[in-house]
């Protein structure tokens, strides 16, 4: 379920800052799970996976009908709020993803990348005090480990942008490009231009 986040984050966090490598990594770390649907008894867990395999194909409406189905097996389960709420970050319904996130994390409340792309969805409905709150949280819970705590600061950094706070917004930004890895020049990139458009002009 993690790399199915990370495999969301690094493709809606930043417009500018999409890496495409990272969500191919996740997605076949996820693949690893999904592709044992077969095999599995369990018939909720059977359902979920196949409801991430027409995830993976892009069948978006596939997938919701298969959570649809173990819907009443899957109303205490963090997993299944969390995969309803990535199926409608990519379609685009926004509001529905905020209302399975917020779910997921009344089942999981330390559960930090879901409480990140929360914090992106926000935005997304024009909830910038929500999300500057699950931002802020999750850069406070943020571990030590680059791959999730670069996130947590990108996103942040975001809604700082979006609130006109540019310098809180910048110094995000250089925490994020210094674990960034390869995504280091994107990030300098984005830097650049939100330095520039602070500027008063001359």
């Amino acid at each position: 379920i993690s790399q199915l986040i990370l495999y969301m984050l690094h493709g809606h966090g930043l417009d500018e800052v999409r890496d495409r490598g990272a969500r191919e990594a996740a997605m076949k770390g996820l693949s690893f799970w999904i592709d044992k649907a077969d095999k599995v008894q369990n018939t909720f867990e059977r359902f979920g996976l196949k409801a991430l395999q027409d995830f993976r194909r892009r069948d978006l409406p596939a997938a919701l009908d298969k959570l649809e189905t173990i819907r009443p097996l899957g109303r205490a389960d963090y997993a299944f709020h969390l995969m309803l709420a990535c199926i409608h970050v990519e379609s685009g319904d926004w509001r529905k993803a905020n209302s399975a996130l917020s779910t997921a994390l009344e089942l999981e409340p330390t559960a930090l990348e879901a409480r990140i792309l929360r914090a992106v969805v926000r935005l997304n409905i024009e909830d910038l005090a929500g999300a500057r709150v699950d931002a802020e949280k999750s850069v406070e819970a943020a571990p030590p480990t680059p791959a999730v705590a670069y996130l947590a600061y990108l996103v942040r950094a975001r809604v700082y942008q979006e609130a006109r706070e540019t310098p809180k917004a910048l110094s995000d930004l250089r925490r994020a490009g210094g674990m960034a890895g390869s995504m280091a020049g994107a990030i300098n990139g984005v830097h650049q231009k939100w330095q520039q458009s602070a500027r008063p002009e001359k």
